[in-house]
């Protein structure tokens, strides 16, 4: 009998040098206005924690990625942690390992809005996170995190992994595109390198795990698992401007003739670089894509299911764009995951009767955590995915189906 995965079908694997930081800045700014407003005693306590998690995150961010991996899976192993004798549990589901997807962000827009006096944009080229990622899941596969106490101290030593043991992570990362950052021929050129050999067969990712070899120009098809797109940084799903419109029709074309999956941003919340983010993110902008007759078998992923949040602060409840999100699970291959959704209770008794209201839901809501981005909601990775095992929550429903059966359908063409 084959090995048994859970699935994260939203994962991210970011140090400092990865994501613009003003955008970072520009997404906690109003934490720290409300410090100045009436309200200054009760923020100051909310921010006391804001504080916490952005430092927590931060000290996740400092790692690199071999060793960000390395120590996420040490925790998820320590007593109390999901994961024990090497198995995470859900409900009577006993699961050998899990599968992640690092969906990588093309930070590499041109003319960001800013009103600082060095308003040059600095360089973030998809090409230095993708070496960063590969080498990091090769140090990864090779190696492990083991404490040892010296000198009354608890210290952390990189030990060699013990070939007969399985890491408990597979990762296979999506490709961040921006298709405004190439021209058609650049493009065409970095979809056949990464995915001319592409079969969406599970057993040519898996030979191909930790494999880097550290030279990005030996790399082929079967390292990228799918596609990441990401509005609030400036794609657009459907641009008016011709020349652009070419290109994504191209990335799609592609996409759907190879049975790609795409994983695209879809909350009001995020990093936000452009001023049209949130027009460039609603659900709606796909329906334009999906009215074409040779774009409607385009495997998508809607992730975050169409959160909004954002005018909760004005007393305001917002599910349009949810609503939109599922309206479009009718299209054969369109999925939506539940990434930065599953934060409490109450989200998973929103998810709940999301799923009693709209059958199609069953088959298509997909497992995500937005880990390590969530660190600014949740202390861990430990704790997120101990409230999704948690046995009184979707109690009944087959959450088998969430992190596993659906998952799998969208991220392999073959059955495993």
């Amino acid at each position: 009998m084959g090995m048994k995965n859970f699935y994260d079908i939203h994962f991210h694997a970011m140090n400092l040098a990865h994501p613009n930081l003003l955008a970072f800045v520009k997404r906690v700014k109003w934490r720290f206005l409300l410090l100045a407003s009436p309200l200054a005693p009760i923020a100051a306590t909310l921010e006391a924690q804001k504080v916490k998690n952005v430092q927590n995150l931060l000290s996740v961010m400092e790692n690199d990625i071999g060793a960000f991996f390395m120590m996420v899976e040490y925790y998820l192993k320590q007593p109390g942690g999901p994961v024990q004798n090497g198995r995470i549990t859900v409900g009577d589901e006993s699961f050998d390992g899990i599968v992640i997807t690092p969906l990588m962000m093309d930070f590499g827009l041109k003319n960001i809005p800013t009103d600082t006096f060095y308003r040059i944009p600095p360089r973030k080229p998809i090409v230095s996170q993708v070496e960063d990622v590969f080498n990091g899941i090769a140090d990864y596969c090779a190696h492990e995190l083991q404490a040892a106490t010296e000198n009354g101290e608890t210290v952390y030593n990189v030990v060699d992994r013990d070939p007969e043991a399985a890491p408990l992570f597979e990762i296979y990362p999506f490709l961040g595109i921006n298709t405004k950052n190439y021209t058609s021929k650049e493009m065409d050129k970095m979809l056949v390198k990464y995915f001319s050999d592409y079969r969406g067969s599970y057993a040519d990712f898996k030979k191909k795990l930790g494999k880097f070899d550290g030279d990005i120009e030996h790399m082929d098809s079967n390292f990228f698992a799918g596609i990441k797109l990401y509005p609030p940084i400036g794609f657009d799903p459907w641009p008016a401007d011709n020349d652009e419109r070419a290109k994504v029709e191209q990335l799609y074309e592609f996409c759907c003739g190879n049975e790609i999956p795409v994983t695209v941003h879809c909350s009001d919340g995020g990093f936000q670089l452009v001023k049209d983010a949130v027009n460039l993110t609603c659900p709606d902008r796909w329906a334009k894509v999906f009215s074409e007759e040779r774009f409607k078998t385009l495997k998508l992923n809607f992730a975050h299911f169409g959160k909004q949040s954002k005018k909760k602060y004005l007393f305001f409840s917002q599910d349009g764009w949810r609503k939109r999100v599922i309206e479009l699970l009718s299209y054969p291959n369109v999925y939506t995951d539940f990434s930065y959704v599953g934060l409490d209770d109450e989200d998973y008794r929103m998810l709940e009767e999301a799923c009693d209201a709209h059958q199609v839901l069953a088959n298509k809501l997909l497992f995500g955590s937005d880990f390590m981005i969530n660190l600014l909601d949740v202390e861990s990775y430990n704790s997120y995915l101990n409230l999704f095992c948690k046995p009184d929550l979707f109690k009944g429903r087959p959450k088998t189906a969430l992190c596993t059966t659906n998952p799998e359908k969208f991220l392999w063409r073959q059955a495993i």
